[in-house]
């Protein structure tokens, strides 16, 4: 007899020998099975209620940003207009009201651009807008004192006469600490300004990003993981997008030979552009992808660990073609997939509808489908587009823009049930002074204990329509179980991750978790090197030798070196015809790996850094003076004739020294005692990999 639950029953035997009713329920349970898979393979459609729809009806909205501009943990709103008075909303527990004219920032000029930082390390976020030309310079900088603004535009240095402003982000290109500031340009050269103690100065044109091509939107991020920002910048008209790869402070333009030039658009097609490029990590692997609103078909490249990218853009169903403003994206189903804003665009002649897409998960592709609601079609929304959560639910809340004068800006509440609302987590990444001066900071959520990754996500570096917001990250959650938070920062030309572990989501229903990462102190970085024959420890001296070890330190990052190789083995015994003899071994990366992936670096000798060569130091082999790539060499025994004055190099600058060994020189000593061909390894050492130790 079978038991199915409680009931007992006598099978009856079918012609196969199997049991009929034993049929009947294994058909049951397969048809169970295929219903709830088709279930569950629907897309949620999300519903959304405008919020004090009265207080935001105007039209004629371009630019739309969220910062808490008086720290009562509620997110406030700036909308910039199209010639009518700029609005800052106070949020007060999920009710807004306009304080633009008491703050002091009721511009009445047509505002383009609006970013929110922290530029003075104050606690508070300060406001860059953008204006049309017309009456008066186009960037206006405002310093928050207690949610009332004073312009400081001048005494910034930043008083620009004309231009056609679009994104303005804040970021600390350099790594100094403080936070810089580029602008992209729709009908001059871009400009990149560093920021010395509160002023900022141009330098676009020494660093090649002084771009002429007419840019409009732009993002921040470390594409190859290897310690600085590189940049991609969208621009329209016909012209290629650039990004541009950071080699140590200096740009190169990669976009045509990563695949990025056109976004998805028409190549070199007059009529289409690049309008805003979104970065996010779409297939949660925990590499940055990007998604490009254009005009002309829409753009999806995910990213793979090795700076690479490739095209999904038709088969995950966003290559739609038309004219799109801006891109959004967020989980705001909390099913732990990233879903989609698109904004069509909106002019006095035509109208692109907007797109909500949401991720389908099915058993045989994961894509993007369609489930805008019928009242936001009904909004003729463009440009603006952002998702913050307004009214401390858990889920979140879009805002919009409309530039049309019968348009609105609204704010529209998601519901979710309740239960699925709270299950979120947000994020606030901090620096050590517990400001928020670090934008382009990724933030990484496992499973607690484990390395199961759940969502990545990146602190605002460029978002919405030539805008930047000063706010948490949002991760959407599956269940209330623990997670480990990671955030990684870039400091001083590294990556700087600080880890909170088994956090509680519940615990932070109503508030965000706050994580502090800290600048490195002493400036060195423990470096492991495995090897075949064994492992060595090294120190990294960046405080010394910054541009040598930030070099090393991103190649360690972008794991180049992992499958490389000790080469060469340098003896007194194999050097015969050199009059001045020293002894090292020399490695370097697996050439797969490297291509032309980083630009040689300046020489820094050690008459400047005060390093020098002795028994372990680590130093960057080269040629010419300036010609240092990735190839390095460990000292064995002082070698003085490596530094700078000494006759091992004919031009007596020596080379750059910029680390040691802190154990493992008998693994170094091992190697160098290998055969040899002359000076070549015989079979070479195998590096198993490199990467950075415990600090």
């Amino acid at each position: 007899m079978e038991r199915i639950g409680m009931t007992r029953s006598v099978p009856a035997i079918g012609a196969d020998g199997s049991t009929l009713v034993g049929r009947w329920i294994g058909l049951s349970v397969m048809l169970f099975m295929a219903l709830a898979t088709t279930l569950s393979a629907q897309p949620v459609r999300p519903r959304f209620v405008p919020l004090q729809p009265e207080l935001f009806a105007a039209g004629g909205a371009l630019a739309n940003a969220f910062a808490d501009i008086d720290q009562d943990g509620d997110l406030d709103l700036f909308v910039g207009f199209n010639g009518t008075p700029n609005r800052l909303y106070l949020n007060t527990a999920g009710t807004f009201r306009d304080i633009a004219v008491e703050a002091g920032v009721a511009d009445a000029r047509p505002t383009r651009a609006a970013a929110w930082s922290d530029i003075d390390a104050d606690g508070d976020p300060d406001l860059l807008l953008g204006f049309t030309p017309g009456a008066g310079p186009v960037l206006r900088l405002y310093r928050n004192d207690g949610a009332r603004f004073t312009d400081i535009t001048a005494a910034s240095g930043l008083t620009v006469e004309t231009g056609a402003v679009r994104q303005p982000v804040f970021i600390d290109v350099d790594g100094d600490g403080d936070l810089d500031l580029f602008v992209a340009f729709r009908d001059r050269a871009n400009m990149l300004y560093r920021n010395s103690g509160g002023v900022f100065t141009d330098v676009a044109a020494s660093v090649g990003l002084a771009d002429t091509r007419k840019s409009v939107g732009a993002v921040w991020f470390d594409y190859q993981q290897d310690g600085d920002f590189d940049l991609y910048v969208a621009n329209q008209d016909g012209d290629a997008n650039g990004f541009f790869r950071n080699d140590g402070g200096s740009f190169t333009d990669v976009a045509e030979q990563i695949g990025l030039a056109w976004g998805g658009r028409g190549v070199r097609v007059a009529t289409q552009g690049t309008v805003r490029p979104c970065v996010a990590d779409v297939n949660n692997d925990g590499v940055a992808d990007i998604f490009s609103a254009n005009y002309g078909p829409n753009g999806l490249f995910l990213g793979a660990a090795n700076g690479s990218f490739r095209d999904v853009s038709t088969a995950w169903g966003v290559a739609i073609d038309g004219r799109y403003d801006s891109c959004a994206l967020a989980d705001i189903d909390h099913d732990g997939l990233l879903d989609l804003y698109v904004n069509g665009t909106v002019s006095a002649t035509e109208s692109f509808r907007d797109y909500l897409f949401v991720r389908a998960a099915t058993t045989k592709r994961t894509a993007f489908v369609d489930v805008t609601p019928d009242n936001l079609l009904a909004l003729t929304a463009s440009h603006g587009v952002q998702w913050a959560d307004v009214d401390g639910d858990g889920a979140l809340d879009l805002a919009l823009a409309g530039s049309r004068a019968e348009a609105s800006h609204p704010i529209m509440r998601t519901v979710l049930p309740q239960a699925i609302g709270r299950r979120s987590l947000q994020v606030r990444v901090l620096d050590a002074s517990g400001n928020a001066t670090l934008a382009g900071a990724e933030v990484r959520v496992y499973a607690a204990g484990t390395r199961q990754l759940l969502a990545t996500r990146f602190v605002d570096a460029g978002s919405g329509y030539d805008a930047q917001s000063d706010m948490p990250v949002h991760v959407g959650l599956t269940s209330m179980k623990p997670v480990d938070v990671e955030v990684t920062a870039l400091m001083a030309g590294a990556r700087v991750t600080t880890t909170v572990r088994r956090v509680s989501p519940a615990a932070y229903a109503t508030r965000a978790l706050l994580v502090r990462v800290a600048a490195p102190r002493s400036g060195r970085f423990p470096v492991v090197i495995e090897t075949t024959r064994g492992t060595i420890t090294v120190l990294v001296d960046s405080a010394r030798a910054p541009i040598s070890a930030t070099n090393f330190l991103r190649y360690v990052d972008s794991l180049a070196y992992n499958g490389g190789r000790f080469h060469r083995a340098v003896t007194m015994q194999n050097q015969p015809s050199d009059t001045v003899r020293i002894e090292v071994i020399q490695g370097g990366p697996k050439a797969s790996r490297v291509g032309a992936r980083f630009a040689s670096i300046p020489l820094e000798r050690t008459r400047d850094t005060g390093l020098r060569h002795r028994d372990g130091t680590l130093s960057m082999a080269r040629g010419g003076a300036d010609s240092a790539t990735s190839d390095f060499f460990i000292c064995i025994g002082d070698q003085p004739a490596l530094d700078f004055g000494g006759h091992r190099n004919l031009d007596g600058q020596g080379f750059a020294a910029f680390g040691s060994v802190t154990g493992g020189m008998d693994v170094v000593r091992a190697i160098q005692r290998s055969p040899v061909t002359a000076q070549a390894i015989t079979p070479p050492v195998q590096i198993v990999r490199i990467r950075r130790g415990a600090r």
